[in-house]
C-alpha cells in the first residue's frame, strides 16, 4: 500500500491524458469505462496503444536496490517534456538509462532481436507511471520493471548516478 506522500505524487503525475478521461466520465456519467485487468492493462494515447505484459514488483534476479519516489517523480516529469522518439540497439536485455537522479533511475530496455525505436518519451513514461502506482512501498521507495507486450520494457531501480 502507498504512504500518503505517494499517493500525493502519483495523482502529481497524472497526465492530461487521464484528465481528459476523467472530464469526460464526469460529463457522460451513463458510460462506463472498459473494464482493466491488472496483468494486461491497455493505456491509451492519441497516437498509439500500449499493451503490458506484465508489472514486476521488487528486486527481481537481480537483486536491484529500490529507488526514492520523489526522485522517480521528478525523473518522470523530466522525461514527459522530452522531444524525439527513443532508440536502442538490438536485445535481448539491451537497456539504457535515461534518467538517474540521487540514486533514482529510470531505464529502457530493449527484447527484440532488433533494433527498437519507440513512439516517443511518453512510451517510457507510461511504463514508469505503472511501475509507481504498483510497486510503491509503504516506505517511500518504489522498485519494478514493467514489460510491453511488444518486445521492450522499463525498470524504475536505485543506481549510482
Amino acid at each position: 500500500m502507498r504512504t500518503t506522500s505517494a499517493a500525493l505524487l502519483w495523482c502529481a503525475l497524472a497526465s492530461s491524458t487521464t484528465i481528459a478521461i476523467q472530464k469526460h466520465e464526469l460529463e457522460n456519467p451513463a458510460k462506463k469505462p472498459l473494464p482493466a485487468t491488472e496483468a494486461n492493462v491497455l493505456h491509451r494515447r492519441r497516437d498509439r496503444i500500449i499493451e503490458w505484459e506484465r508489472i514486476d514488483c521488487g528486486p527481481g534476479p537481480n537483486q536491484w536496490d529500490p529507488a526514492d519516489i520523489e526522485q522517480i517523480a521528478m525523473g518522470i516529469q523530466h522525461l514527459s517534456g522530452l522531444a524525439g522518439k527513443p532508440g536502442n540497439g538490438p536485445g535481448p536485455g539491451n537497456c539504457g538509462r535515461v534518467s538517474c537522479s540521487w540514486g533514482a533511475s529510470i531505464w529502457w530496455c530493449n527484447d527484440n532481436a532488433t533494433p527498437y525505436q519507440l513512439d516517443g518519451w511518453e512510451d517510457i513514461v507510461e511504463g514508469a507511471k505503472r511501475i509507481f502506482e504498483k510497486c510503491t512501498e509503504a516506505s517511500s521507495e518504489v522498485l519494478g520493471q514493467a514489460f510491453a507486450k511488444d518486445g521492450w520494457n522499463v525498470i524504475i531501480r536505485h543506481d549510482t548516478c
